[in-house]
């Protein structure tokens, strides 16, 4: 599995791929700059706690973007999205 280094600048949202889900498309609303950043963070196998200290804010904070990401994605868990999203030019 490629390694995506956590430091490396993040793209900008309108560049997250949007995949098809069922009947209607996936992500329809567009992820704002700090979610494309805890999504990017995400797929690389960090932890809710990890990446609240990368980036300097609380774990609370973490989860709450954590799961506005899964919404958007209309995935269940973290396990869906990295499944469903993989590592696809973050």
């Amino acid at each position: 599995m490629p390694s995506i280094d956590p430091n490396a600048p993040i793209s900008p949202p309108s560049s997250i791929e949007r995949r098809p889900n069922h009947e209607t498309s996936c992500c329809q609303e567009i992820l704002t700059n700090r979610e494309a950043e805890i999504l990017r963070l995400l797929l690389t196998g960090m932890s809710n706690a990890a990446i609240a200290a990368h980036l300097f804010v609380s774990v609370e904070t973490v989860r709450t973007h954590v799961t506005s990401v899964l919404r958007k994605y209309r995935a269940s868990n973290r396990a869906e999205l990295i499944a469903r999203h993989g590592h696809s030019d973050l």
